[in-house]
């Protein structure tokens, strides 16, 4: 319906690297690997700033992973469990939604499950018997398909007219570097891949542990496999390791272990119950509708089912392979139980919440359960001329459940989700229908309010839906603030949630504004209406002055902004209430760096009796010669004494904090300190 801000900065991101940016690791929204971005610039290189390289980029990212499961799946069982694991992960309501998400989500899955397909053993046989077949000029469909089964792997593969002994089988050394390198390319994509890659180090003690010559056969080529992948992620974790500042998610996510490793279980064990219900408990998965049903699992019932049946079976196959002494047949079950289990591990530690993007690495093999319970069903009731009887039915019974299965995913995610007013609202649907009609209608000077107006939120969002780089686009929180700009005409888009507060109504009054449009939204839409209109933007600024109580004199900040007056709104001053500043300002050039304009009632000693802290213009697309109204609500404690006291403003960079580094004020050109005495405020006791 639209784009969050996560995905508007990754389309931030990916055009900062189109213009020359090249990051190890991007700071923006708490952290995050770089790959996905990379890959989205190759598309807007030629495709421009636009939401649709973003989604293009995760569609083709998905389609390798399907590539690479049905690759690895195919090696690992057989192509009937391989084409059925292919099915349920292309008909899935979650596989459906990260494929169309506009986020790096998808891109752990894709390379880790291609790392995967080349480096497993099996593709090491194969390798060796087309080595032979070319050797002996054989038709390579002489060779019975049956006599690669997994189980047989440690044995010798026999055909009429030659044999492989293990002996002879040669390590495809491309294909383990490619894996290597696909594998360390996988710590760019997203946080889980950290967890993922101890599936290789995990199937070499599989093997040490009950099969020593498959062990001594494969921990070379595995060994450089992973020693390519640590020098490939190595500059991403130097990185890390010396801005450990630059992960705040970690910190975040790491509550139910530190809780844990403190003596208190109950967090961590609470979320583990909260994680496995994910799977497939009616109203227990992701409870954000920003990337889910709130409360859909994973699996539908059909699935889990099938699901819950494989987990059985494969455990079953793993203890009859222990039991009569042939490991070999085991390893494929010990992969993708072990898979499963890594890939959910971070939603056993964190819960549901935003289970969808951290249960990811699990996706490939969550639907092989359901197939190998399929595929022993088929193996077990469809022999004989029961398969020439009943085989054509079963497979279009088959074909129709994933059929509908897939029906009931596309009506749910196009109609069921797409259209919730919650996810309207996260997806920023009425911001992108009103810059929509900016574009269509060519409107120039358009000012935007919203309640999140800033560099890394809707600022974004802006540039990707205009598909603009050039464009200059103001923005501002109309909840306390009120941009003039300097153009006749000029256009102001209002969004419902942005909606002025009483001391600013009457400057807007002052506009006399046209209405062009109230976009026509959804009537249970949250941030509605969307009024667009267009004022005389030079007779407004001039109007706005004269209601404002002049400064007596030039006061500059920074060189980048000056103080053109300010107004007190009739209001009772005492203990426990509350003094309401409004502040006008000129805007003499852009600034950079995250401004913010703080307020402050001071005491007799110079210390802060009450402030206010902020900044609803952003300061990075302030345009010269507009001019902006900045409310500030000051909370006066109750020990408040009468008395008269001076009030300030200033402006500090919120980079710079705790220090708080401010702009310099000059007055008549002169240094005048960091901060600028507005008036001075008399205060009463009296209730």
């Amino acid at each position: 319906p639209g784009l969050t801000h996560d995905e508007a900065d990754h389309g931030l991101s990916a055009w900062q690297v189109v213009e020359g940016a090249r990051p190890l690791y991007f700071t923006v929204g708490y952290g995050r690997e770089p790959l996905y971005d990379y890959a989205t610039a190759g598309l807007m290189s030629f495709l421009g700033p636009t939401d649709f390289a973003l989604r293009l980029t995760a569609v083709f990212f998905s389609l390798i992973m399907l590539s690479a499961t049905y690759a690895w799946v195919r090696r690992a069982f057989n192509e009937r469990i391989a084409l059925l694991t292919l099915a349920g992960l292309t008909v899935n309501f979650w596989s459906l939604m990260v494929a169309r998400h506009g986020l790096r989500t998808i891109t752990l899955p894709a390379l880790f499950t291609l790392a995967m397909a080349l480096w497993w053993p099996k593709s090491y046989q194969l390798s060796a018997i087309s080595h032979r077949l070319d050797s002996h000029k054989l038709d390579s469909h002489r060779l019975d398909s049956h006599k690669l089964d997994s189980h047989k792997l440690d044995s010798p593969v026999h055909n009429s007219q030659f044999t492989i002994h293990n002996s002879q089988l040669q390590t495809p050394w491309l294909q383990i570097i490619t894996a290597g390198l696909l594998l360390g390319l996988s710590f760019y994509t997203y946080m889980p891949a950290r967890l993922l890659w101890l599936l290789f180090p995990g199937m070499l003690l599989w093997w040490l542990l009950t099969n020593r010559p498959k062990f001594r056969r494969y921990w070379p080529s595995t060994a450089v496999m992973l020693a390519i992948a640590v020098l490939v992620a190595l500059p991403l974790f130097n990185y890390l390791s010396s801005n450990p500042e630059a992960e705040l998610r970690i910190g975040q996510l790491r509550g139910p272990l530190d809780a844990a490793a403190a003596g208190d279980w109950q967090p961590l064990q609470e979320n583990i119950v909260a994680g496995l219900k994910t799977i497939s408990i009616a109203n227990s998965g992701d409870t954000a509708w920003r990337y889910n049903i709130a409360g859909r699992p994973f699996l539908n019932s059909f699935s889990a089912f099938f699901f819950y049946m494989g987990i059985g079976f494969s455990l079953w196959q793993i203890w009859r392979a222990l039991y009569h002494g042939r490991v070999a047949t085991a390893e494929s079950y010990i992969a993708v139980l072990a898979w499963l289990l890594i890939g959910l591990a971070p939603v056993l530690i964190t819960g549901p919440f935003l289970s969808v993007t951290r249960a990811v690495g699990m996706m490939p093999v969550l639907f092989v359960f359901p197939a190998i319970a399929i595929d022993f069903i088929w193996r077990v009731g469809l022999t004989g001329e029961r398969a020439l009887n009943y085989g054509t039915p079963a497979v279009l019974t088959v074909l129709f459940v994933y059929l509908m299965t897939g029906f009931e995913s596309a009506q749910s995610y196009f109609f069921e989700w797409a259209t919730h007013p919650e996810v309207r609202l996260q997806y920023e649907a009425g911001l992108v229908d009103a810059l929509d009609y900016v574009k269509q209608n060519s409107l120039a000077d358009v000012a935007l309010s919203t309640t999140t107006p800033d560099r890394y939120h809707n600022q974004p969002v802006g540039l990707l839906t205009l598909n603009d780089p050039d464009e200059q686009l103001r923005w501002f929180n109309g909840q306390a603030s009120l941009l003039i700009p300097s153009a006749n005409p000029a256009h102001l888009v209002w969004t419902g949630l942005a909606a002025r507060p009483e001391p600013l109504e009457p400057y807007w009054q002052a506009a006399a504004s046209q209405t062009l449009t109230e976009l026509p939204l959804p009537e249970d839409d949250i941030d509605r209406p969307i009024t667009i209109t267009a004022v005389d933007g030079v007779a407004w600024q001039t109007a706005v002055t004269a209601m404002m109580q002049s400064v007596p004199t030039a006061v500059q900040f920074g060189e980048a902004v000056t103080l053109r007056g300010y107004a007190i709104p009739d209001q009772p001053l005492q203990a426990g209430g509350t003094l309401t500043v409004l502040t006008l300002w000129r805007i003499e050039r852009p600034l950079d760096a995250e401004m913010v304009l703080f307020t402050q009632l001071l005491g007799a000693d110079g210390t802060p009796i009450a402030q206010q802290d902020r900044l609803d213009v952003p300061s990075n697309r302030w345009q010269a010669g507009d001019l902006f109204i900045q409310m500030h609500q000051l909370s006066l404690p109750a020990n408040t004494p009468a008395g008269t006291f001076p009030l300030i403003v200033g402006f500090y960079d919120a980079a710079t904090c705790p220090a708080c580094q401010r702009l310099a004020v000059t007055i008549d050109q002169q240094p005048a300190g960091d901060f600028y005495e507005l008036t001075r405020v008399t205060m009463s006791n009296e209730q």
